[in-house]
């Protein structure tokens, strides 16, 4: 697991991402908490999810804030089409020696799988 700071337009990038294959079951969907939105499977992928219905710890997403995401480094990778994540900064790296039960709760503002 690593933590990164994640501009608000990427994470809605990275929400898109998760539901652009459903119905598929390929492993990409989002396990997520303190986010809430919306999407309609029959837009096309990537433009699925309605903007306005998308609430981080119930106040609408911002765009340009940056928010604290906790997921895989598979996907902070980039894996699954996880690609806008890429960029943004490591706050927590993988090879640190910290375990997941040791991160100080606001970490967990936002937790993206």
């Amino acid at each position: 697991m690593v933590v990164k700071n994640v501009k608000g337009s990427d994470l809605l990038k990275a929400i898109e991402n998760g539901v652009s294959k459903y119905p598929s079951l390929d492993g990409r969907f989002p396990i997520i908490s303190n986010i809430k939105f919306t999407f309609d499977s029959d837009k096309p992928p990537m433009e699925r999810v309605l903007l306005d219905s998308v609430y981080i710890d119930n106040l609408p997403i911002d765009l340009n804030k940056y928010y604290k995401v906790v997921t895989k480094y598979f996907q902070a990778k980039g894996n699954d089409g996880y690609d806008s994540l890429v960029d943004s900064e490591y706050l927590i790296y993988p090879e640190a020696d910290i375990y997941i039960e040791k991160i100080p709760i606001e970490f967990f503002s936002i937790f993206v799988i």
